[in-house]
């Protein structure tokens, strides 16, 4: 695919062709100034909250991994029509209106569209990377649902961190296919307690979850408070642990 300059984030834009043959845009970073990241660094897959790849924040987070090491792309699963609620209308995550602009994302496309994503990191990041993946929210919670069925994502990550997945059944728990890391704030009332227990209880590999005081929903990337920035910090730091 091509790339381009981006407006938010100092990475670059590049596009590939999905499995359906219609392009779709990631924000890709990496260490370094080259033109490309050095053989042999980690890579990670992030998958976003619904407001999709051009959300400054989602653009900034990936920068703080770069600057931690690794090479990370983000890809567009929503195609250029992020949720947007003066778009559509209605509140993010409890309207009809957000379950209609749900419905133009349907589960099939997004999950191919996560396998055409890795394979892709894998091809930009070289056959001597390994490779993890983390998601917020949206992107959480169709992270781990990838990693609980045969795919790409399956088959690459060696492990993996969700930030407040949402909307995920809790028996995909027990088919992960890597280690897996969960962080919720414990004010986020969009996360039930028992997802988190579920993760440790079922997940065959060594997973744990983490939840934070005082801090709500989506704290670790777009905090409001300054206990949710000491949080942001510090669940950073556990991701990439």
């Amino acid at each position: 695919g091509g790339s381009e300059d981006t407006g938010a984030g100092r990475g670059r834009t590049v596009s590939f062709e999905s499995w359906d043959g219609e392009p779709v845009s990631c924000y890709w970073v990496h260490p370094g100034s080259g033109a490309s990241p050095q053989e042999g660094t980690p890579s990670v897959i992030v998958l976003s909250d619904v407001f999709g790849i051009g959300e400054a924040s989602n653009r900034v987070w990936c920068d703080s991994l770069a600057d931690r090491g690794f090479s990370v792309l983000l890809p567009d699963l929503f195609r250029s029509q992020p949720w947007d609620e003066e778009k559509y209308g209605g509140a993010t995550g409890s309207s009809p209106e957000y379950e209609g602009w749900r419905n133009l994302h349907p589960e099939h496309r997004v999950s191919r569209d996560i396998a055409a994503a890795t394979r892709t990191l894998r091809d930009l990041a070289g056959p001597g990377s390994v490779l993890g993946a983390a998601g917020f929210c949206f992107g959480g919670g169709r992270m781990l649902e990838a990693l609980a069925v045969e795919g790409a994502l399956s088959e690459e990550a060696r492990a993996a961190v969700a930030f407040y997945p949402t909307r995920v059944n809790e028996e995909v728990m027990g088919r992960l296919a890597c280690a897996t890391l969960c962080l919720v704030g414990e004010d986020d009332d969009m996360i039930p307690p028992s997802l988190c227990k579920a993760l440790e209880t079922a997940c065959p590999h060594p997973s744990k979850a983490v939840s934070f005081k005082t801090c709500g929903h989506a704290f670790a990337h777009r905090p409001h408070t300054a206990s949710e920035r000491e949080a942001a910090s510090s669940a950073l730091d556990q991701a990439v642990a």
